[in-house]
Parts: C-alpha cells; structure tokens; sequence
C-alpha cells in the first residue's frame, strides 16, 4: 500500500463533477483504508454540503470506536438516512471498505462491506424524503455542494490514517462485484 496518508490538515480532493448524484441515483464507493491510531475518528469519504447545509449529501465515516457511520441526507437527522456497523474495524491494518446505495430512498438500501464481506448494520434514521443536493423548488443549496474528498467533511477533518485505490461508481455493485474488488488489490 502507497496509499496518501491524511495528516488532518489536508485531504484528497476529486473536484465538484465526480459523485454527484441524487438520492435516487445509485452508486458505489470503495476504497483501502488504514488506520493507524486506536481512537481514530472522522471522515473518511464524504460529499457533504456540512453543518449549514444540513450536511447534504453522503458520508462515510470512523468513529472513536472503530464503528462505521453512513449518512445519505437532506438535512441531517430529520431528512435522512444513518447506518451504524455493529462491528469495529482494526486499526493498523489494510482494509477494504465499500459503500453502496441502491437509490431506493429507504434504509435498507445502503449498505457498507468489509473486506468483501457485507458489514451487519444498525438503522438509526430511515426518514430520507428529499434531495440530496438541493432544497426547495428553485434548486438551492447554501454555500454549495462541496466536492468528493477523502479525509474532509466541511470542517471536520481525519489524522493518523492512509487512503488508496478509490473507486466510483454511479450504479450499486453486487456482492460478487465488491469481492472482486477486495481480492484485484492486497494492501497487506
């Protein structure tokens, strides 16, 4: 693994015309991720509008625990959706994780993967009724949607982990699909 270590004071940035999808749009995200500190938390790969936005948009993300949160959001917690893993991730170790979103608007169709393997989750919000990239009928959104990045979700930011290999896709892989990824590529 060559992979761009977040140092939490920078992140990896794709630009505003990669991931740009809308609730009912579905996609696909995965990436290597090590993190090299128990205790660990923050972004790892976000399109989010952040706090004054509602934080619109998607995010994934490590909490201090090792647990991993998803969000798809209009505005956060009364207009969206959040997933919570039961399991934690190690720390200082390769890992494969995947996101997918089958567009459907509903809990259940988010759902994340490690190593392969999809991640038994705990729904905490499955209330997603509107767009994810603008509010109101004239399309609006307040201060813009900010671009894909690793390691960034407005102003939080991640430390102490690296990121490699990431992937987009605008349509929901299947299982066998996500294997295929985890096995292409060990970091180990």
């Amino acid at each position: 693994g060559n992979g761009l270590q977040l140092m939490g004071d920078s992140h990896i940035d794709f630009g505003k015309n990669i991931a740009y999808f809308e609730k009912n749009i579905p996609f696909s995200i995965s990436l290597w991720f090590k993190n090299l500190k128990e205790g660990n938390a923050g972004p790892i790969i976000t399109r989010s509008g952040g706090l004054f936005n509602g934080n619109r948009g998607f995010d994934f993300m490590l909490k201090e625990n090792g647990q991993l949160t998803a969000n798809i959001n209009h505005t956060f917690p009364d207009n969206s959706i959040a997933v919570i893993t039961k399991d934690s991730i190690k720390a200082n170790t390769w890992q494969h994780l995947a996101m997918t979103w089958d567009g459907s608007g509903y809990a259940k169709g988010l759902k994340l993967f490690l190593n392969g393997k999809p991640m038994e989750l705990v729904i905490e919000v499955d209330n997603l009724e509107s767009s994810i990239l603008y509010y109101g009928n004239d399309k609006k959104n307040w201060g813009g949607m900010r671009a894909l990045g690793i390691g960034r979700r407005f102003d939080k930011t991640m430390s102490d982990a690296i990121a490699d290999e990431c992937r987009v896709f605008e349509r929901e892989l299947s299982l066998l699909e996500i294997e295929k990824l985890h096995g292409e590529v060990s970091n180990e």
